[in-house]
């Protein structure tokens, strides 16, 4: 007869750490096969999702971003010219638009690219590839995610929800959506990387988890200059353990290992500029992306450990007076140096309602560059990272010390607050909030005071949580009665309808130009929406925003001859006579109503829900 009793092989003992007990008493690593499996598990449900939401096309228009289709614009000019090109022709006004993004991503790129030329021809390569990078930067990202936070989760029942978290977290599936070719879900898991090797760095006497925290911190900071935000929190959490080590022995190994990633940081910097410089050269000083002045603030760090690892033996007060000292001055030193760089982000980015040609973009406009507006909002964006920081001051609270957890909770803090203001980064607390779940789901399961039915039904509970409310919240947000949404049109045969316009500039839709400019390469258009390019999308906003009358008077006298837009299938509302020759509504309200200016003559049969180009009279 066949013995009931659990099998000693297979049954978990929960070891629990006692509270004075340090994290590496429980010290996990992830098997190979678990971090592959959280990979594919986040890949299949992506594409699993793309395909339920109809993304998945097979007839050359499953791009659906317009940043994808500038950057397919970009590679292609690398390939065909055989040059670092770091602008995108006739995409500004009419003239090169620079483009701020490091050439990484295109570089990871080409070698598929090449492989399928040949079949596919140029065009086609690259928009094969192009569909897949966002999967794949979703499966990275669950693998990353999951190797960071194995030091803490030794056990795979904890770390089985990372793939799912990340596939169905509404701010990250954006990004990583079948047809996005985007580097923000990349980031992410950089970041990620790189916290994984602090807390392996500080768990460890070993200098190696130290070099790779700086390496992908590099690495990082070369696809966008924007992680360094998140990966510097990984090096103060090195600092205050150097200010909270017992002993001076404890405090010099700490200084070494932040030399060591400060070091390491800097000389990764170098290459990469090295190999990918700004658009001035080596030396060219630009801060939208990787350039001298961040090489200078690695030095800064590294200069800061250096007089950790000098004053290890003073006391406290003295030693963080000394530290004080030195970050002050190379602080200052770097200021100085780069004030008028450092004005230069904040003039092009700033939002002005100033009239001319010269006024700021209001980048509000924009839905990913907004703070968060209601509950709603809160719940879709930061709902994850909430729980995820709550799960994880509980799991953590007698595993570290308390300046440890206060610098934790600040940290966490600081990512919710950067997310609320500015939606894009809520990807960052995203991934904070999956990790702190799984820690969660590792306090529940270790939990001596729970009855083991309860614990399962709590990990479950909070699993689930995890997994549905930022998710529903998305699917249960009330429309935007602020406008309606145009229906998008293909444009796969747009270049036959803009045949024999060869050098002509185009007012059309920002979000629009990028494919445009991808799928008829002879024509110009006003603006694309890039910050390098506030020209164009200053004359686009005069444009579009201006009565009628006024609008058609703006592209007279800028040489604009042809406007390309999709109508809705039915017109929007009523248009009196007055109001379509332009003397009290917008042009941009005229066009999205379906109703054009009666000056506006269409070159072929308007046709809803197709492009249509119009001739200005």
């Amino acid at each position: 007869m066949a013995s009931h009793a659990p099998s000693a092989a297979r049954s978990v003992v929960c070891r629990p750490m006692p509270a004075d007990a340090a994290p590496c008493d429980h010290f996990g690593e992830t098997r190979v096969k678990d971090v592959l499996f959280a990979g594919t598990l986040a890949f299949v449900m992506v594409i699993a999702l793309s395909a339920r939401a109809n993304l998945i096309a097979f007839d050359g228009s499953a791009m659906i971003d317009p940043d994808s289709w500038m950057r397919l614009n970009r590679l292609r000019a690398v390939i065909e010219t055989g040059q670092l090109v770091h602008t995108v022709a006739g995409a500004d006004a009419g003239q090169p638009l620079s483009l701020h993004w490091t050439h990484l991503l295109e570089g990871v790129m080409l070698p598929f690219v090449r492989l399928l030329s040949p079949m596919l021809g140029l065009d086609g390569a690259l928009t094969a590839v192009g569909v897949m990078v966002g999967p794949l930067s979703e499966m990275v990202l669950a693998m990353a995610l999951c190797w960071a936070v194995a030091p803490l989760v030794p056990t795979r029942h904890s770390r089985t929800p990372v793939g799912g978290l990340v596939a169905v977290t509404p701010m990250l599936l954006s990004y990583g959506l079948f047809g996005v070719a985007d580097h923000h879900v990349l980031l992410v898991a950089l970041v990620a990387l790189a916290c994984g090797c602090a807390w392996r760095a500080a768990l460890r006497p070993a200098l190696l988890p130290a070099a790779a925290l700086g390496f992908w911190a590099a690495v990082g900071a070369w696809l966008s200059v924007e992680s360094l935000t998140y990966s510097a929190m990984a090096y103060g959490g090195l600092g205050i353990g150097w200010l909270t080590a017992g002993t001076p022995a404890e405090r010099r190994r700490i200084a070494r290992l932040l030399l060591v990633a400060g070091g390491t940081l800097t000389i990764t910097m170098m290459g990469a500029i090295l190999v990918d410089p700004p658009t001035d050269g080596i030396l060219g000083v630009e801060m939208d992306r990787l350039s001298v002045p961040f090489v200078m603030a690695a030095l800064v760090i590294t200069t800061a450990a250096a007089s950790m690892l000098i004053t290890a033996e003073w006391r406290l007060p003295l030693r963080l007076t000394a530290t004080m000292l030195v970050l002050g001055f190379t602080g200052v030193t770097w200021i100085l140096g780069f004030v008028d760089a450092l004005r230069v982000p904040a003039e092009v980015m700033l939002t002005s309602g100033a009239a001319g040609e010269e006024a700021g973009f209001d980048w509000n406009r924009i839905s990913e560059m907004k703070p968060i507006g209601d509950a709603y909002d809160f719940v879709i964006h930061c709902g994850l990272g909430t729980m995820g920081l709550l799960a994880g001051a509980c799991a953590l609270r007698r595993r570290v010390s308390g300046v440890a957890m206060v610098y934790g909770l600040a940290c966490g803090g600081c990512g919710l607050l950067v997310g609320a203001v500015h939606i894009r980064f809520s990807i960052y607390a995203a991934a904070m909030g999956i990790a702190g779940i799984v820690l969660g789901l590792e306090w529940l399961r270790c939990h001596t005071a729970l009855a083991g039915g309860f614990r399962t039904a709590a990990m479950m509970t909070l699993a689930l949580a995890a997994l549905s409310i930022s998710m529903g919240a998305a699917a249960a947000r009330p429309p935007d009665t602020d406008h309606t949404p145009l229906k998008p049109c293909p444009m796969r045969d747009v270049e036959a309808t803009l045949r024999g316009l060869t050098g002509e500039m185009l007012l059309v839709f920002p979000n629009d130009a990028p494919e445009l400019l991808f799928r008829a390469r002879s024509v110009r258009v006003v603006g694309a929406l890039y910050h390098r390019g506030h020209r164009g999308l200053n004359l686009f906003n005069r444009t579009w925003d201006a009565p009628a009358d006024q609008a058609r008077t703006v592209m007279r006298q800028r040489d604009i001859h042809w406007v390309l837009f999709c109508l809705p299938q039915a017109p929007i509302g009523e248009v009196s006579g007055a109001e379509s020759t332009g003397a009290s509504i917008s042009f941009g309200n005229l066009m999205t109503r379906g109703t054009p200016p009666d000056w506006l003559r269409p070159a072929q049969p308007a046709v809803p829900g197709v492009y249509t180009l119009f001739e200005v009279q």
